[in-house]
């Protein structure tokens, strides 16, 4: 019966053996799945958090784009702004200029005004004096005219 007893040992060592392997083989493959599962986690994981960063960079990306298109649209404005006070600035020059001429002019007007009254004034005198010395020398003309006839008479 001994070599019966050995022979059940070794058979049942033999079974514990390939139940043993078997369960190592289970627990591996266990394993193997857990790992491939937080491996497939961690990837999608992985993958999420790359998408957040790329939509974060493009949103700074375009953050950038508009700050420097409003930059630019800024300097557009200042450009602006600066040629139309440099108009506005000749602008101002020409209406004191205008109104410098306008006042010379008024004064240059009533320089002429005056010398026109003066001249109308001395053109009245002379025109009156004319009259008074024609009419004289038509009374002078008029005796003399009558002093001739008295003496041929």
């Amino acid at each position: 019966d001994r070599d019966g007893l050995q022979r059940a040992f070794e058979a049942v060592k033999q079974a514990q053996a390939t139940n043993l392997d078997d369960v190592r083989r289970r627990l591996e493959t266990s394993q193997n799945e857990s790992n491939m599962k937080e491996i497939s986690m961690l990837r999608n994981h992985v993958i999420e958090v790359a998408e957040r960063v790329i939509r974060a960079e493009q949103k700074e990306q375009d953050s950038r784009n508009a700050s420097l298109a409003l930059e630019q649209q800024l300097e557009a404005v200042r450009t602006d702004a600066e040629h139309y006070k440099q108009q506005m600035d000749l602008a101002n020059e020409r209406a004191e200029s205008m109104q410098k001429t306008q006042i010379a002019d008024k004064e240059r007007i009533e320089e002429l005004k005056e010398k026109f009254e003066s001249l109308g004034s001395a053109w009245r005198s002379k025109a009156i004096e004319l009259r008074t010395s024609e009419a004289k020398r038509v009374e002078l003309q008029l005796k003399l005219d009558k002093t001739s006839r008295s003496c041929l008479e």
